[in-house]
């Protein structure tokens, strides 16, 4: 009971931070400045209108969008293939690569943020968003590549063998079969890397 008080208690007081950050977005700086906790005097949307215009807000918010939608899938389906060669075929090197995926989530990511900037300006990829987006792909691979090796696991050897028996190559087994029945996790592992990234 307490847990569930206090959980509601915490969104709650999400909810009026956001919005109290609805309600500043009305108002001038002076009077933020001077009155942080008031109320706005007029209902403008010019902030909105400044912020999308001068500030180059639209542009920002298209970069993101971008960014974020071509690395997510990007991602997902560079780890697809490996998770799923990973979750079937056990040996000393599948079990390395795996621990060395498991060994990425443990890395910080202030960790490598000035060696990535050096490889980055090395190759002449820094402020550019193709660099963001080789970034995003290697920061996420070691979680995607982790989930989806395990929801791979969790799915039955018997469809590869009856798609074997028809005749199936192992890529087309992978594409006709596995892919479909792992569209939930497929769809899990997309959806955290957008909101990851």
């Amino acid at each position: 009971m307490i847990g569930i008080i206090l959980l509601w208690l915490f969104v709650a007081v999400n909810i009026a931070l956001l919005l109290w950050v609805i309600l500043q977005a009305f108002r001038d700086t002076r009077s933020i400045l001077n009155h942080p906790l008031g109320w706005p005097h007029s209902w403008a949307v010019t902030n909105f209108i400044e912020a999308w215009n001068v500030a180059g807000f639209g542009r920002a918010a298209i970069n993101s969008i971008g960014v974020t939608a071509v690395a997510s899938v990007l991602t997902v389906a560079l780890a697809a293939p490996a998770a799923y060669h990973l979750s079937r075929h056990e040996s000393r090197l599948t079990g390395g690569i795996t621990m060395y995926f498991i060994l990425g989530l443990g890395i910080p990511a202030q960790i490598i943020i000035i060696p990535l900037f050096v490889m980055l300006a090395k190759v002449g990829l820094t402020n550019s968003l193709i660099g963001l987006v080789i970034v995003y792909i290697g920061v996420g691979m070691p979680f995607t590549v982790f989930l989806l090796t395990a929801f791979f696991r969790s799915l039955p050897s018997e469809l590869e063998e009856a798609a074997a028996l028809d005749g199936a190559s192992p890529v087309s087994t992978f594409i006709r079969v596995m892919l479909p029945v792992a569209r939930g996790g497929l769809v899990t592992a997309l959806v955290l890397q957008i909101i990851a990234n």
